[in-house]
Formats: structure tokens, sequence, C-alpha cells
């Protein structure tokens, strides 16, 4: 019963916390959380979606363009070769596709295989090493903008806290 009791207030406290790490690391602090709030809401999110919530987060562009046109962000990705040429922009994100974003725009080093390959399965298996990907073993699922939000708040923090 308290394991059921801690488990609910650390859900309640997540949100809250990943909000805030949210505006203090980005430089988008008006009408962020009306945008927030709807990607919250979304399930799945689109790559262009995903794409510019995650470049926004890791620095990428300061000027707030991604996150106000997530086309750019999608076609920045693209360009990166972080996506592959026959991506659309309005696809749901998938979890293993996500990771290669992440991973390639936090310019976090891989593993051996990852930094071979560079592909988005030893991506994902990357991530799940770090702890940034937990309670998702299926690297094909579509993933939601809650999921989303969670795991950028769990890289943020293991960045500010190695």
């Amino acid at each position: 019963m308290m394991q059921i009791h801690i488990r609910k207030l650390q859900q309640s406290i997540v949100l809250p916390v990943l909000l805030l790490t949210i505006f203090l690391t980005s430089p988008l602090y008006a009408g962020t959380a009306g945008k927030l709030e709807a990607l919250l809401d979304k399930n799945p999110v689109t790559l262009s979606e995903a794409a510019a919530l995650i470049l926004e987060a890791s620095g990428i562009q300061n000027d707030a363009q991604f996150f106000n046109n997530p086309l750019y962000a999608f076609l920045y990705a693209k360009e990166k070769k972080w996506l592959s040429e026959k991506s659309a922009h309005n696809e749901y994100a998938r979890l293993d596709r996500i990771a290669l974003i992440i991973m390639r725009s936090f310019e976090l080093k891989g593993g051996v295989f990852f930094s071979l390959v560079k592909s988005p399965h030893y991506a994902y298996r990357e991530l799940v090493y770090k702890n940034v990907i937990r309670n998702m073993p299926d690297p094909h699922v579509f993933v939601s903008g809650k999921d989303l939000l969670l795991i950028i708040s769990r890289l943020l923090s293991m960045k500010e806290n190695p």
C-alpha cells in the first residue's frame, strides 16, 4: 500500500518538475506553456513536433524558430540525416527515431555499435542503457507527448547531474 502511495506521489510531482525544467532550459518563455500543454495531450506526436521540442531542448537553435514552426525542425533533422529521406513531417514519431534525434542533437557519446553505425536501433539501446528511456521495451512504439517530455526531462536531469 505504501509503495502505491509513493508511486502516485512521484507521478504527481514529475509533471510540474518536468515543465519547470523545460521552462528553465529553453529560451522560450512566452507562449511556451500553451504549446507544451498541447503537446502533452498529443498521442502520438508527429516527427516534426518531436524534432521541434528536442532541438529546442538541446539548444541548437536559440531564436525559437523550431518550436514556433515544427516543419523547420523536421527539415533540419532531415538535412542532418538524423531522419531518413523517406520520412514525412506528419508521420507519427517512433521511439527509436526520436532516440536518434536526441543522441545526435545533444551530441551524446554512444557505445561501440552506435559510434560505428549511428542507427536508430543503437540510439534507442544507448538511451535505455543510460536510463533515459525507461519502461518502454519496444523501440517501434509510437511516442506520446507525455512520454517525449519525460524522456527529455530525464536527459536534461542526467546532463545537469552526471
